[in-house]
């Protein structure tokens, strides 16, 4: 093999920087605590999915944990806070949090309450639901009367009684949608 062919298969492989580099560049969350990187003018280090302006390639240094990093003389970035566990953790605890404050719940919560008790604003809270739930904390409750009142119906004595020990304020409001809900009449379902 010719020396010219060895060097370009050289070239042709990324390093591991080159690698941690293209993270960075995406901003890649999947990289979030494999490695950290450090800005040299700023002086602060970074997870790789850090929505700060991305800095200069040659002012960049590589990290496998917060400590190196700290102990280089980098202080943690206040906009990810790479000393702190990621976000998307933060919020599944507040999200299973709100769910279970949902199912423990004879009366629907409304969403000012939920984003209170999580500490976010109604509008975000409902956003970052959404987004780990999958749904809306709306739709979640929803989903959730329903399928208390299946398991109502199956072991309850009384239609009327199932209905309410689930929730529902009214026979009525269970009657508009009860086809949707069960797919057939209440009586039915639970016989």
């Amino acid at each position: 093999m010719s020396s010219k062919l060895k060097s370009l298969r050289r070239t042709a492989t990324p390093s591991r920087h080159d690698t941690r580099w293209a993270a960075v560049a995406a901003r890649d969350k999947a990289y979030d605590g494999k490695f950290y990187y450090s800005v040299a003018t700023t002086g602060v280090y970074c997870r790789p999915s850090c929505p700060a302006r991305l800095a200069k390639r040659e002012n960049v240094n590589f990290h496998d944990t917060p400590a190196s990093a700290r102990a280089a003389g980098f202080r943690p970035c206040k906009r990810c806070k790479p000393d702190q566990p990621p976000l998307d953790a933060h919020y599944a605890k507040l999200i299973l949090a709100a769910c279970r404050a949902i199912e423990s719940s004879d009366d629907e919560p409304s969403l000012t309450a939920l984003a209170a008790a999580a500490k976010l604003s109604p509008h975000h809270f409902h956003r970052v639901f959404k987004s780990v739930a999958g749904v809306t904390p709306k739709a979640y409750a929803t989903a959730y009367r329903h399928r208390r009142v299946r398991d109502n119906l199956k072991g309850s004595t009384t239609v009327t009684g199932a209905i309410h020990a689930s929730g529902y304020g009214s026979s009525g409001r269970f009657y508009a949608g009860s086809k949707s809900v069960l797919g057939m009449r209440a009586g039915q379902f639970r016989a």
